[in-house]
């Protein structure tokens, strides 16, 4: 595991999937790559016990849990109560989720957010709204987003490649600048910065300004998570040797550029 002090702080760096125990490479050979976090789904009935129990026997812990719901349902809350109390269970404190207004008035639909930020807050736990519409797919609306929400406990997921996926004429750069201030997780992908484009390449092989991001978040006081969201052919769940390569040779250009 990284070791962190005052004078030697190290970036947090995560790996998203479904669970540990559905991923086809062993968590043990994540853990030599020098990946120290998952961001999960929660397994139906697992305990805490249980979950951690995945991957703490490798120097991992659970650094981000994902949650579903729909900001127009009226149980639209629960989800995230359960899903404070299992984040903080494993000790992570962020929820990862992607809600959507669906033409429910963006002063409403703030007063839903912050519902959910004072559940989550009971258990020192933030929301991090992902870079999807249409809320928060560009800065400017997660900037008019946040301040229509105005809650310490909800933030945004910055996804270095969903900006170009969702907006023509931006930068990953241009567009962290605008929120770095309620940036509460950050998913690193790559993208070949087409507009609605699948392709979401190995690090270093696309447009994304890796080092500037982790800049600009370090200078702020910001060191993760930082979660790799492979995606696109990136995906392959079929073959671990191939799966274990893709992840390393990620991992490989973000140690090149010395960010882990």
């Amino acid at each position: 595991m990284f070791e962190r002090t005052e004078a030697n702080v190290k970036n947090l760096l995560a790996l998203r999937m479904r669970t540990p125990s559905e991923y086809v490479v062993p968590m043990e050979r994540v853990a030599k790559l020098g990946v120290e976090g998952v961001e999960i789904f929660w397994p139906d009935g697992a305990s805490a016990e249980e979950v951690r129990g995945m991957v703490e026997p490798y120097g991992m812990r659970v650094s981000s849990i994902t949650v579903k719901s729909k900001l127009t349902d009226g149980g639209y809350l629960e989800p995230y109560v359960a899903g404070a109390e299992q984040a903080a269970a494993v000790g992570a404190n962020v929820i990862f989720t992607s809600l959507k207004r669906e033409g429910m008035p963006l002063d409403e639909a703030a007063v839903r957010l912050r519902r959910i930020g004072d559940a989550v807050a009971e258990h020192d736990v933030r929301i991090a709204l992902e870079t999807h519409p249409d809320l928060c797919e560009n800065g400017d609306h997660a900037l008019a987003t946040m301040a229509q929400v105005n809650h310490p406990n909800v933030g945004v997921n910055f996804d270095t490649a969903n900006i170009y996926y969702y907006n023509e004429g931006v930068s990953t750069m241009s567009e962290l600048r605008k929120i770095i201030d309620h940036v509460v997780s950050v998913h690193l992908k790559d993208s070949t910065g087409g507009f609605k484009s699948p392709e979401f390449p190995v690090f270093g092989e696309g447009v994304v300004d890796f080092p500037g991001v982790f800049a600009l978040l370090n200078e702020r006081g910001f060191h993760g998570p930082f979660t790799m969201e492979l995606e696109g052919r990136l995906t392959s769940r079929d073959n671990a040797e191939e799966q274990l390569s893709i992840i390393d040779r990620c991992v490989e250009h973000l140690r090149g550029i010395g960010v882990v």
